[in-house]
């Protein structure tokens, strides 16, 4: 005989599996799982809230369809009645050391909602992170993704991590493309706020920025500094050519300068040299 909670495990698991054909839409990062089932199991059982509709998997609780995995302390999901009598989730929500795993792609956090209607998945309660092959995002307060749109969001001190560039500000857009090998890397990242974008040996600041991955360049707006050892360029506006080391510094139309600050070598430190 099935221990009880295991058993509820598994007659749960069944029903999802009739109703995952009517799914609107995929729980999945990437292709189309919709005819696929939707399972759901925990090591301390799951509770059915009939009245409110809702089920909750408690303790190593994990959530999949297709591809696609959520584990967490605890998952509840929410679901409704189709006009065919079928059970169909719509939204799934998950506390506690929050996973979510692809074949390319992983999002970690404390805390998640996932809206199956809207395609879109949030991550918050402190630091979260979205890691694809190529570049990681991480972020201090939230992150939501539209996979449909391929499309991310940080805030809170948000920072991206893409061959040597390190994009940092208070709210990141990130625009992926689709890489052909069923991963997606970097096409576009747009800054907001305290932006910074950091090489090896140079470092822009900014109040606003944009980031582009196929021309590996880079426009800054603002109180804008470009940094490199001691020596400082000052402007409202600068673009920053990576790829070439040329960067173009401008001032404000119609007022306003441009501004070099360069700090000598000890002469100790250039004999040494």
């Amino acid at each position: 005989m099935i221990p009880a909670p295991l058993r509820l495990c598994f007659i749960f698991a069944a029903m999802l599996s009739m109703a995952g054909a009517a799914q609107s839409q995929s729980l999945s990062f990437s292709g189309d799982t919709a005819n696929q089932p939707l399972t759901i199991e925990a090591q301390n059982g799951i509770e059915w809230l009939r009245d409110t509709r809702i089920y909750v998997a408690r303790g190593n609780a994990k959530v999949n369809r297709g591809d696609l995995a959520i584990r967490a302390d605890i998952l509840t999901a929410r679901y409704r009645e189709t006009p065919a009598k079928q059970t169909e989730i719509y939204q799934i929500e998950a506390v506690g050391r929050v996973v979510v795993t692809s074949p390319s792609q992983t999002a970690r956090g404390e805390k998640l909602l996932y809206n199956m209607d809207q395609a879109y998945i949030t991550l918050h309660g402190g630091r979260v992170e979205f890691k694809t092959k190529g570049q990681v995002l991480t972020a201090n307060e939230s992150l939501s993704y539209w996979p449909d749109k391929q499309t991310a969001i940080a805030k809170g001190r948000a920072r991206v991590n893409r061959a040597g560039r390190v994009l940092t500000a208070d709210t990141l857009t990130a625009l992926f493309d689709d890489a052909g090998d069923g991963n997606i890397t970097l096409k576009q990242a747009f800054a907001e706020g305290d932006v910074q974008i950091r090489t090896d040996g140079e470092t822009a600041f900014g109040d606003t920025g944009q980031y582009d991955t196929r021309t590996d360049t880079a426009t800054l707006t603002g109180d804008v500094r470009l940094v490199r050892g001691d020596d400082q360029l000052r402007g409202a506006h600068a673009e920053v050519d990576f790829g070439t080391g040329i960067s173009r510094l401008l001032a404000r139309k119609g007022s306003g300068r441009v501004q070099g600050i360069f700090t000598p070598k000890p002469q100790s430190k250039l004999k040494k040299e």
